[in-house]
């Protein structure tokens, strides 16, 4: 579902950087000017809190494309879509058929359990001796996802 969590794309952005001081002489002016060197060795505390907002943000993500697709196949499609990153907007006379659909891809993307997908995907891919150092999800609450279709105020 989520593919590798720890995607290559990221990868420089969580290696250690060692800071060292240039002294330069430009103009007969000596200049300081500090420089980072990336290192062989990973950031782990960059990496574990950079997980859960890459994961909104990659489910933030999923629900535009979802609602883009929609709108394209919907039995009376949205031609006129306008979408700034969670922001969409359309023409008035199809803003009841948007929200609609905003509502339906909510209920269709969120009605599996992320959590444990995400769960058992860290312990594939880890070595068995540091999968029970990760504790499992916790328990799914009461919240009935089709209930957004029935609210007011969800999307506005």
């Amino acid at each position: 579902m989520f593919g590798k969590v720890l995607d290559k794309t990221n990868e420089n952005k969580n290696l250690i950087l060692n800071k060292f001081k240039v002294k330069t002489s430009i103009a007969g002016s000596m200049v300081y000017t500090t420089l980072r060197r990336q290192m062989d060795r990973k950031d782990t505390r960059k990496m574990a809190s950079a997980a859960s907002p890459n994961i909104v943000h990659s489910l933030d993500g999923a629900i535009a494309c979802a609602t883009a697709l929609y709108c394209k196949m919907d039995a009376k499609p949205i031609p006129n879509l306008m979408m700034i990153h969670d922001s969409f907007a359309t023409t008035p006379n199809r803003i009841d058929d948007l929200h609609r659909i905003i509502r339906q891809v909510v209920v269709d993307l969120f009605s599996g359990d992320y959590l444990e997908l995400l769960y058992k995907e860290f312990l594939d891919q880890l070595p068995e001796d540091l999968q029970s150092k990760i504790k499992p999800p916790p328990e799914r609450g009461s919240l009935e996802v089709a209930s957004v279709k029935n609210s007011r105020y969800f999307f506005s």
